[in-house]
């Protein structure tokens, strides 16, 4: 049993521990600001 045990450990995915994580997406993807910083960067020199 302790075999089974430290395998079951080694596969368990880590949890956060605040309990919160990201919940989605925090801009539209329509609107600019959801563009990342190199998304930007190319609008602006190219």
């Amino acid at each position: 049993m302790a075999g089974t045990r430290s395998v079951r450990s080694r596969l368990r995915r880590r949890r956060d521990r605040r309990g919160r994580g990201v919940r989605g997406l925090l801009f539209p993807a329509t609107l600019p600001a959801a563009r990342s910083r190199s998304e930007r960067f190319d609008a602006i020199v190219l």
